[in-house]
């Protein structure tokens, strides 16, 4: 009786298992992408923020290595939404944005389409004059299909 309830115990968590990771890594990309929310991104009355995006395709567990440019699309004080594109990055690589160069004035969300698996990000939200760090947020990954609202604008 022990040995049947053990093997259902670890049948069920090696199902539950498997659709967690299935349904994590087809939310986190498709078709070579991963698409990451900065949900505040601002360079108004003295603060400035900082994107970093890693591809973290290189790594010990045999993923395949991806290389890849992302897209940035800034949504927010501007009339219509910015883009800026950043240069490839490598297996392993990163790449820093810095809202005041790429975006002067901005205050609003970004959303990087990246053409590469496993991409993750941070911002840092700084006060450039006093030297301060005033926060600092981990990019959320964003489902790969999201669903569209009729009438919705783009």
């Amino acid at each position: 009786m022990k040995t049947k309830i053990f093997f259902a115990v670890a049948a069920l968590v090696v199902i539950i298992a498997v659709s967690a990771v299935t349904y994590r890594h087809a939310g986190a990309s498709s078709n070579h992408h991963t698409r990451l929310l900065f949900n505040m991104v601002l360079n108004t009355d003295g603060f400035d923020t900082s994107l970093a995006i890693s591809n973290t395709s290189k790594d010990p567990f045999r993923t395949p290595h991806e290389t890849g440019a992302c897209t940035l699309y800034y949504y927010g004080s501007t009339a219509s939404p910015l883009t800026y594109t950043t240069e490839t990055i490598a297996a392993g690589g990163q790449t820093f944005i810095l809202t005041s160069v790429t975006e002067p004035g901005f205050q609003g969300y970004v959303i990087a389409d990246c053409n590469f698996r496993n991409a993750h990000g941070t911002a840092v939200v700084t006060d450039p004059g006093a030297r301060v760090g005033y926060g600092t947020y981990p990019a959320l990954v964003l489902a790969a299909t999201r669903p569209a609202q009729e009438g919705a604008d783009d």
